[in-house]
């Protein structure tokens, strides 16, 4: 293993609002993403291609909740900014990769 240090970039829109909890599931997403059993080839980590699917999941998982939150009039609202983590479910599994990473 390669003790050399490597910086990323992804560039990709924000999305206006403010949510509950979307430190916590970045982090669980990075650590899940890097965990050896879900990492493509296990024996080629890729951090590009991690850092690519946490990106690409926070995107889905808050645009959701945003739309949810404007639909309901309240995005204003603590409870209407929590994450749609259950309706997000399949995102979270196979997210959609739209911004690509690049090295720095």
């Amino acid at each position: 293993a390669s003790q050399e240090s490597e910086l990323w970039k992804i560039d990709f829109p924000t999305i206006k609002g403010r949510y509950t909890g979307t430190g916590d599931l970045c982090a669980a997403l990075f650590l899940a993403w890097t965990s050896p059993n879900n990492v493509e080839g296990c024996s080629d980590f890729s951090l590009s291609q991690s850092l690519e699917k946490v990106v690409a999941t926070m995107q889905c998982v808050i645009q959701r909740t945003c739309d949810a939150s404007e639909v309901a009039g309240s995005l204003d609202n603590v409870a209407a900014r929590e994450l749609k983590l259950i309706a997000s479910k399949a995102d979270i599994e196979q997210p959609p990769i739209k911004y690509k990473a690049f090295k720095v």
